[in-house]
């Protein structure tokens, strides 16, 4: 701190970058200087997790997200830019935000990572962030929601604001998005809906890794040579080079020191349990275990289907949990809508044949709300797609090209079986 014409001024330093805030009676002066140690971080980061140093490939993402942003198409960088990588849960969207933070340190000035979980989290990082930059010498204001977003619109170097696990509706981000109209916002979420927040143009969605870099991934995290790598890929195959579950297996071999064909006998034994075992978290120190990334979703459609004040909502909550019942046991793939109309009509054509030749426990499990009909045993369009719809926007199922025919991720698939025998096994 000075005295005299600075007597405001400030100096102090913030990852390793020396900065300087000389404040005199008719202007301010910002002065950053690298430390000859410096990593290269921004001027400004708040709390945020470090790159899993197991990080492969993702490099049609990153220069997606390189283009948008950094790229010299982004001629007018005093427009606001929006971007949102969506796709399932444990699918490795959060992995590739934070590898773009490190390729971009010398980019953007301040990097603002909001959890956007819920609320609550949201509003757990804006403290986080006013505290920071107050603590960084920053004009001192009283902390409210408005005003750190305020604060932070209102800076003049390039800032990059992050809003992960934005998984809930589109207005959950959008009141939290600082006003005006400059800034670089990068949003992660199951919710393609979100779509509508970053327009379809500037959204992606992330999803499984080739084959040889899912090997290549199994082998670093397991501390394999490459004279595993034939089994490797027998890993890879059954767990569908899903980045979580790839973390998981090389997480699950370096704890027990189990060989490659080992773990592969387990897998196919003990399914279930590794894929809900928290204990087996890899670099990426993400804190679910492979089926609880997609429990936390089957969950939330389990309470929208007690909705007592939406009854519509409620409905179709209530049908797409019996939609991922049935489609557990399908191919996982080319899930036709035709399929479950030809069920219903078949059944309202025969009900008296079936009444007749089905025992009763069995005809009892053919009701309105597993065939999805009307009072009339018709066909409920209405609901099958707002079933869908929701299906869709937690990314527990996927469209494919054609309109009305869906697939599912095969680990999803066995998650939706596992734990119906789970409730099977307590009842």
């Amino acid at each position: 701190m000075t005295s005299g014409a600075f007597a405001n001024s400030h100096h102090f330093t913030v990852n390793q970058l020396e900065m300087y805030d000389i404040r005199g009676e008719n202007q301010t002066i910002n002065i950053i200087t690298n430390h000859p140690s410096s990593n290269l971080l921004p001027a400004f980061q708040n709390a945020m997790a470090c790159t899993s140093p197991n990080f492969l490939g993702q490099e049609i993402y990153l220069k997606k997200l390189h283009e948008h942003f950094c790229g010299s198409s982004t001629v007018n960088k005093s427009q606001r830019k929006i971007f949102l990588l969506h796709g399932m849960g444990g699918i490795g969207k959060t992995q590739i935000c934070l590898k773009f933070c490190d390729q971009t340190a010398e980019y953007f000035s301040y990097i603002f990572w909001v959890d956007t979980t819920s609320d609550d989290t949201v509003i757990q990082s804006l403290k986080d962030i006013y505290t920071k930059l107050a603590s960084s010498g920053t004009q001192a204001f009283e902390f409210s929601t408005a005003v750190v977003l305020q604060q932070i619109s209102s800076l003049k170097s390039q800032w990059l604001m992050i809003f992960d696990n934005a998984d809930s509706s589109p207005e959950m981000v959008e009141k939290y998005i600082p006003p005006g109209n400059i800034g670089n916002i990068l949003i992660t979420s199951r919710n393609s809906e979100l779509r509508r927040t970053a327009t379809h143009d500037n959204s992606m969605e992330v999803s499984e890794m080739n084959e040889t870099t899912a090997i290549e991934l199994l082998l670093k995290i397991g501390g394999l040579s490459h004279i595993h790598e034939k089994e490797a890929k027998q890993i890879v195959k059954n767990i569908y080079c899903l980045p979580l579950a790839i973390d998981m297996a090389g997480a699950y071999i370096t704890r027990t020191k189990c060989t490659p064909n080992e773990f592969i006998e387990m897998y196919n034994k003990y399914r279930p349990k590794l894929l809900n075992d928290n204990k087996f978290q890899g670099s990426s120190k993400y804190n679910k275990s492979v089926y609880k990334t997609w429990e936390i979703s089957i969950q939330k459609i389990l309470e929208m289907s007690n909705n007592t004040q939406d009854k519509s909502l409620s409905a179709a909550a209530q049908y797409a949990i019996s939609l991922l019942n049935i489609c557990a046991f399908m191919h996982y793939e080319n899930i036709s809508q035709i399929m479950f109309e030809r069920a219903v009509k078949f059944y309202s054509q025969n009900v008296e044949q079936f009444t007749n030749v089905i025992t009763p426990t069995y005809l009892h499990t053919m009701n309105s709300s597993i065939l999805n009909m009307n009072e009339n045993r018709e066909w409920n369009g209405w609901i099958f797609h707002e079933s869908i719809g929701l299906l869709l926007s937690f990314s527990l199922i996927k469209r494919t090209g054609r309109d009305t025919t869906y697939n599912m991720h095969p680990l999803v698939q066995s998650c939706c079986e596992d734990r119906l025998s789970i409730a099977e096994a307590s009842l």
